[in-house]
């Protein structure tokens, strides 16, 4: 009903009195938005759409209100009509439309903007990763593929990857990109300067190098040399050609020298003319030291003519050392020996020898004539008349010659006076103040009566002031002496008278002999000197001197003799003497009357040869990757002199090798035992092989050798 009637009916019914007024009602008010509605769908269903519609009026407020669709129902994608009608309970009816419009989202595909680059990491390619990424669609979040995918081998070179976003209602887009697979460049490494070594041996030496080589389609790459590290290079100049190469056939190429140098020979010989002296007519065996290093096959070959320890002639010899190696490679040098024949030395008694006549003939006398040197000492001697000889009364000449083996020849003279049976001493003292009678005469032929005068005219009073106590008074033929109360009168030859004061004594007495003989047990250290003597008065007491000449300086402990009228065999052992010195000696008898000297002697001590002992070789390992090193050892005593000594080496006990002759040496501590050692690997033998070796020293008296024992090389 139209408002306009209706209020026509409410007017109506008051004029014809109905009894009551109509009360007017307000009229239906229906609200819709006003504008679409829009919304984007969640699914391929569109989506659940939210609004509000509301009315109000009509004749029983609030008045019904019916939508269609309602609000929160699914809205297909679209654009859809909603109907919203508002009644009341009079029969007022309003309608009110407004669309609802469900919208799809556009799709979005996001892949990256730039080409994605990796290096290969084999020959197939690389295994590259990357996103994509999808939104928007009928059905968020829309369904992603790419191809190939995220995570896939990818070939070297470049690859295209095209990417799909859709949606459930059908909506796709796609989207491309590239992936660039690249291979790493080769590098390759080796060394920048040529590289230098000395050659080992004939064959070159055994050089090693390092190469390196990086990048590649497949790192690490594949890397070759030529000829490879650790082989032998020969002498002079190798190019070496290394090679990098990868899986996907790349290769590069470098190249660099390795230069083998022989080192040079040296040769070392003596500087100075070595000097020995004879010790036969065919002159001395003369040890010396030559040595060499260097070459191509270090230590090299050496040889000297003659050859050290030979018998080198008097005079002066060239030696000719020649060093030389497996390349061909060889050096001379010389050097001379000089043999020297020592000079003849002859002793004999530097004074008169006298004796008595032990008969009207004469007397036999010994004396002592030696001689050193020359060229094949001792030299040989011969005395004429020889010592123990008989000789007549009076001046003998003495002849002494010593000569050797190479004509050198000395003489030397020397008197024997014997003289006739002693003249004899005959004092006279008749009274104390009378005058006192001294004579000399032969005997048997002047009267000894003390009415005989004088035979030289020799008279004194006892208490003479002239005769001062001590002292010998010189007379014709002899000398007196005062000494407190005693008288003592001697001749020229040594007899001897006495004479006391309160008495008379006639006693002619001789002074002792004394003859030096050689020596005895002569050792490297003691000797036993030895001598005769005939002591005429008791208390005669006897030594020896002895020392580095004939100064001597040393003496023996002091003995004594009683009196005899045989001579008297002596002796006295010496001790702490030094090897190989010559030592000089003297027999000394005294008695109360004075000295009487034997005559010099001399000898010569010996020495020994030195005490060698090989000892087991030693295998020391210094570090992991360090060559075993193997050592011979030995010990060698000099038993008191100098020493020098090698190693000798070889296959089987015959040996054929050596080190060097100096290889050690001691000229300071000569009587303790010192150890030597000599490093096989200096020696460069094969590895893995046996060799029997011993230790060799030598002396000033000889050579001496160690035992055998074996070491094996180092592998």
């Amino acid at each position: 009903m139209k408002p306009k009637i209706f209020s026509w009916l409410l007017v109506l019914a008051g004029l014809f009195g109905t009894g009551s007024a109509i009360e007017a009602s307000s009229p239906l008010v229906l609200n819709v938005p006003t504008n679409a509605l829009t919304s984007y769908a969640t699914s391929s269903n569109g989506t659940v759409v939210y609004f509000t519609c509301s009315a109000s009026g009509g004749c029983n407020p609030p008045p019904i209100l019916i939508v269609s669709p309602p609000s929160g129902s699914i809205f297909p994608i679209g654009i859809n009509s909603v109907t919203a009608t508002a009644k009341d309970n009079c029969g007022d009816v309003t309608n009110a439309t407004f669309n609802v419009t469900v919208l799809a989202l556009p799709l979005v595909l996001n892949v990256p903007t730039n080409t994605l680059t990796a290096y290969a990491t084999s020959s197939n390619g690389a295994v590259v990763f990357f996103t994509c990424s999808a939104s928007g669609g009928c059905s968020p979040p829309p369904y992603l593929t790419a191809n190939p995918p995220s995570g896939n081998y990818f070939p070297v070179g470049t690859t295209t990857v095209t990417a799909t976003a859709r949606d459930a209602c059908g909506n796709s887009t796609n989207a491309s990109f590239n992936v660039t697979v690249l291979a790493l460049p080769l590098v390759l490494n080796v060394p920048t300067n040529t590289l230098t070594a000395y050659a080992t041996s004939s064959n070159g030496a055994v050089v090693y190098f390092t190469c390196s080589a990086s990048g590649g389609c497949s790192p690490p790459p594949y890397l070759t040399a030529s000829p490879p590290s650790g082989t032998y290079f020969p002498i002079g100049s190798t190019t070496v050609t290394a090679t990098a190469r990868d899986a996907c056939g790349n290769s590069t190429n470098a190249s660099f020298n390795v230069t083998v140098l022989a080192l040079p020979l040296v040769l070392n010989v003596p500087t100075n003319t070595l000097t020995a002296y004879a010790t036969s007519s065919n002159g001395a065996v003369v040890y010396f030291t030559c040595s060499a290093s260097g070459g191509c096959s270090p230590p090299p070959y050496l040889n000297a003519g003659p050859p050290s320890g030979s018998v080198f002639q008097i005079g002066t010899s060239t030696v000719t050392a020649t060093a030389f190696d497996d390349c061909g490679q060889s050096t001379n040098a010389t050097f001379e020996v000089a043999v020297i024949a020592l000079p003849l030395v002859l002793n004999v008694p530097t004074n008169t020898l006298t004796a008595y006549a032990t008969s009207s003939n004469g007397a036999v006398v010994y004396f002592t004539c030696s001689a050193s040197g020359g060229c094949s000492p001792p030299p040989y001697l011969t005395v004429s008349p020889p010592s123990g000889s008989f000789f007549p009364v009076g001046t003998n000449l003495v002849t002494a010659t010593a000569w050797d083996d190479c004509g050198d020849q000395t003489n030397a003279t020397f008197a024997v006076i014997v003289y006739p049976v002693g003249p004899v001493l005959s004092i006279y003292h008749g009274l104390i103040d009378a005058p006192l009678q001294i004579r000399w005469s032969e005997a048997g032929l002047e009267s000894d009566l003390p009415s005989d005068p004088p035979r030289y005219g020799l008279e004194f009073v006892a208490g003479d002031n002239a005769f001062t106590a001590g002292n010998w008074m010189t007379y014709t033929n002899g000398f007196i002496r005062r000494i407190n109360n005693d008288l003592l009168a001697k001749d020229q030859i040594g007899d001897l008278g006495f004479y006391r004061l309160n008495n008379t004594v006639t006693n002619p007495v001789f002074i002792p002999s004394a003859t030096t003989l050689a020596a005895t047990l002569v050792t490297s250290n003691y000797a036993t000197l030895t001598g005769t003597a005939t002591p005429v008065l008791d208390n005669t007491r006897y030594w020896f001197e002895y020392g580095y000449d004939t100064n001597y300086g040393l003496t023996t402990p002091t003995n004594t003799l009683a009196t005899a009228t045989n001579p008297a065999s002596l002796g006295a052992t010496i001790t702490g003497l030094g090897l190989l010195y010559l030592y000089h000696f003297q027999l000394v008898v005294s008695d109360s009357d004075g000295l009487q000297y034997g005559g010099d002697q001399f000898f010569t001590t010996a020495g020994l040869p030195p005490t060698v002992t090989t000892l087991n070789a030693t295998t020391n390992i210094f570090c992991i990757d360090c060559a075993p090193e193997v050592e011979m050892n030995g010990t060698v005593n000099g038993n008191g002199l100098p020493i020098a000594g090698y190693f000798q080496y070889g296959l089987t006990t015959s040996y054929g090798s050596d080190t060097s002759f100096d290889q050690f040496y001691s000229y300071y501590d000569y009587f303790s035992t010192q150890a030597y050692s000599f490093d096989v690997n200096q020696l460069n033998l094969p590895p893995n092989t046996t060799y029997h070796y011993r230790i060799v020293a030598f002396n000033l008296v000889s050579e001496g050798f160690g035992g055998d024992e074996t070491f094996v090389t180092p592998p």
